[in-house]
C-alpha cells in the first residue's frame, strides 16, 4: 500500500513538472517575428477630389508561421473606400471567404482586407492592395485641402522604408507638410504635380502623414458629402442649443417657484461659547443625532441607541474570540428587566434580535449590523415618527422636500426615456438632439441639489439641532486635545459622540484614557485589557453604514492609416 502510494505521488510529480515546463517554453515556441522591408504608396489625386491608392507591402516572414495578413482602411472623413484588387507576389486574388482568397468587410468605421494564404514561414512575400477612397479633399477657407495618412497608425512590425508617391492634377500652393510619429529621417522630392515623400525606419505603431494645399475649388469643385454634413450639423447646433437652454430655464423657474413657498427658518446664529459640560437637553442619544442631522437617520444614530441602553443596563457586550482573520468579533445580550423604552429603541431591539425563527436574546454585533441596514426604513421610520411627535419636524417643509425629490426622479426618468425620441434625428443633426434629454437630467439635478438645502425640522427642532451641533463641536475637540475631559462624565458623553459621527475621533481619544472599559462590556480574558477590546468595540460598533463591517498640425484629421498586420 504503502509503495503504490509512492509510484503514484511519483507520477504525480512527474506530470506537474512537465506541465510547469510546458507552459515556461510554450509561450517562447508560439512568437512571432516579422517586419516590412517596404511599405510604399501610389496617390493619384483623381479630378473629383477622390484618391485611387494602390499600396506595396514586402513583408519578411523571420520566425513562426503566417498563413494570413490584414490591413484596415479608415472610412473616416470620407465618403467610402471601394477595394479594387489585391495581389501577393504579383498573383491577383479573388475575393471569398476561404483560403486562397481575400475577404473584405467593414467593421467599426473600417474597412478590413485579409489575404488567406497556405501557411509559410521564412519567407518574404509581397502583398499589393488597391483601392478608391472618395471625398478625401476637403473645402477649408479659400484653400482645397489634402491630408493623408501613408502609413497605417497601428501595425506591430517595424518598416524599414517607405516611398509615398502622389500623383496630383495641379500643383500644391506651397510644399507639402509632412508630419512623422516614432520615424527616423524623411525626404521630400518634387518634379512639377508628382511628389515623393521617403521615410526611413519607422518603429511599430509609427506613421507618416502628407498635408497638401491648393487653389480653391481647383481639385473638389464641391466639398464633400461628409463636410457638407458636418456644415449642416454645426448650423443646426445654435437651435439645439436654445431648445435646451428653454427646457432648462422652464425647470428652474418650476424649482424657484415652489422654493417661493418655503418657509426658511431664521440663519443660524455664531456660536459665541462651547462650554457643554452636560448634553444641551435631555433627548437620547439616537433621537439627538437624527435631529442634528436635520431628521436624516443614519446607522450611527441607531448604534448610539445600543450604546445608550447597554449604559442603562438593557444590553450587555461581550468580547468573542478573533475570527479566522484576526479581527475582534463582539456578542450582544438583551437582559430581561430592560425597563420602560421609547418607541425607536423598542423597533432597534426587535430588529436586532428577530429572526426567522423568533426573538433571540443573543446576536453578534456583526449580524446585528447586518440587521439593521438590510431593514433600516422600520429604524428610520420610528425615528422620525418620535421627532414628529415631539414637535421637532414641519410637515409642510417636509412635503416641499418630498416635492422636490419625486420631481426630480420624474425629471430623470423623462430624460432616460427621451432619449429613445431623439435617436432618429441624430442621423441629421449629430449629437445635438441629446441636449433636450441632457436637460431634463441637469433639472433634475438641480431639484435635488434644492431639495436637500430644505430642513424638515420645525423652527423648535432647527434651534434645537444647533446646539446639539454645538455640542458635536465641543466633543471634537475634546477628542482632539483642544479643551481638558471631562472627567468622570466620558461614559455619558459617549454614546452621544456616537450618535454625532465622532466614533472614529473619541476611540483614538479612549487610547489616551487611563480608565478601565464599563461594567456593561466584558473583554476576553486572554486580552491585553479590556480598554483596548473596549476601543476596538467603539471604533467599529460606532461606525455609519460606509463602514466595511471590520476592523502634429498636419496629422490633425487626417484620412487613411489604419491598422496592418499578420498573423
Amino acid at each position: 500500500m504503502i509503495c503504490a502510494m509512492r509510484h503514484s505521488s511519483t507520477r504525480l510529480i512527474v506530470t506537474l513538472c512537465a506541465c510547469l515546463f510546458g507552459a515556461a517554453f510554450a509561450q517562447p515556441a508560439a512568437a512571432k517575428s516579422y517586419s516590412a522591408d517596404r511599405f510604399d504608396s501610389v496617390v493619384r489625386v483623381l479630378p473629383d477630389g477622390s484618391l485611387d491608392v494602390t499600396e506595396t507591402v514586402v513583408f519578411r516572414f523571420i520566425d513562426g508561421i503566417f498563413k494570413e495578413v490584414f490591413r484596415e482602411v479608415p472610412v473616416r472623413r470620407t465618403d467610402g473606400v471601394e477595394i479594387v484588387r489585391a495581389e501577393i507576389d504579383g498573383q491577383t486574388m479573388p475575393f471569398g471567404n476561404e483560403l486562397g482568397t481575400v475577404s473584405v468587410r467593414q467593421t467599426d468605421g473600417r474597412m478590413r482586407v485579409v489575404w488567406q494564404f497556405r501557411p509559410v514561414e521564412h519567407v518574404t512575400r509581397t502583398f499589393v492592395l488597391n483601392y478608391r477612397v472618395r471625398g478625401v479633399v476637403r473645402h477649408e477657407g479659400d484653400a482645397d485641402v489634402l491630408v493623408w495618412r501613408t502609413t497605417p497608425n497601428e501595425h506591430g512590425y517595424r518598416i524599414e522604408s517607405s516611398t509615398a508617391r502622389f500623383e496630383l492634377p495641379v500643383q500644391p500652393q506651397r510644399a507639402p507638410g509632412v508630419t512623422t510619429r516614432k520615424a527616423g529621417s524623411h525626404h521630400v522630392s518634387t518634379d512639377g504635380n508628382v511628389v515623393e515623400i521617403t521615410t526611413e525606419r519607422i518603429a511599430a505603431n509609427g506613421w507618416v502623414d502628407a498635408g497638401f494645399r491648393f487653389p480653391a475649388r481647383s481639385v473638389a469643385s464641391v466639398a464633400p458629402r461628409w463636410q457638407q454634413r458636418a456644415a449642416e450639423i454645426d448650423a443646426s447646433a445654435p437651435q439645439w442649443i436654445a431648445a435646451a437652454m428653454v427646457v432648462f430655464a422652464a425647470g428652474l423657474i418650476l424649482l424657484i417657484a415652489w422654493r417661493q413657498a418655503y418657509d426658511a427658518p431664521s440663519p443660524e446664529p455664531v456660536s459665541t461659547g462651547l462650554d457643554f459640560h452636560q448634553p444641551p437637553d435631555d433627548l437620547t442619544p439616537g433621537l439627538s443625532g437624527v435631529l442634528a442631522a436635520n431628521g436624516r437617520a443614519a446607522l450611527e444614530h441607531a448604534m448610539a441607541a445600543i450604546f445608550s441602553l447597554a449604559d442603562r443596563g438593557v444590553l450587555a457586550i461581550e468580547e468573542e474570540p478573533r475570527r479566522m482573520l484576526g479581527s475582534r468579533n463582539f456578542e450582544i445580550t438583551r437582559r430581561a428587566d430592560a425597563g420602560p423604552l421609547l418607541p425607536h429603541q423598542e423597533r432597534i431591539l426587535e430588529v436586532m434580535f428577530r429572526d426567522r425563527s423568533g426573538n433571540n436574546q443573543k446576536v453578534s454585533l456583526m449580524k446585528a449590523r447586518n440587521r439593521l441596514t438590510s431593514r433600516w426604513t422600520q429604524v428610520a421610520k420610528a425615528f422620525q415618527e418620535e421627532l414628529g411627535a415631539a414637535g421637532f419636524l414641519d410637515e409642510a417643509r417636509w412635503g416641499l422636500r418630498r416635492r422636490y425629490r419625486l420631481a426630480a426622479v420624474a425629471f430623470m426618468v423623462t430624460a432616460a426615456i427621451g432619449i429613445a425620441p431623439v435617436v432618429p434625428f441624430i442621423g441629421r443633426f449629430g449629437p445635438w438632439p441629446l441636449l433636450i434629454p441632457a436637460a431634463l437630467l441637469a433639472v433634475g439635478v438641480a431639484s435635488l441639489i434644492v431639495g436637500a438645502t430644505i430642513t424638515v425640522l420645525s423652527n423648535e427642532g432647527v434651534r434645537r439641532a444647533r446646539q446639539w451641533r454645538d455640542y458635536r463641536k465641543y466633543l471634537r475637540m475634546v477628542a482632539g486635545g483642544k479643551t481638558p475631559a471631562l472627567g468622570g462624565s466620558l461614559g455619558r458623553a459617549l454614546p452621544y459622540a456616537v450618535a454625532l459621527g465622532l466614533a472614529s475621533a473619541w476611540a483614538k481619544f479612549l487610547k489616551t484614557q487611563p480608565q478601565l472599559a464599563p461594567a456593561w462590556f466584558r473583554a476576553l480574558p486572554t486580552s491585553a485589557s479590556d480598554s483596548a477590546a473596549f476601543v476596538a468595540f467603539v471604533a467599529y460598533g460606532g461606525a455609519g453604514a460606509s463602514s466595511d463591517g471590520s476592523g502634429g498640425a498636419a496629422g490633425a484629421g487626417a484620412a487613411g492609416g489604419g491598422a496592418s498586420g499578420a498573423g
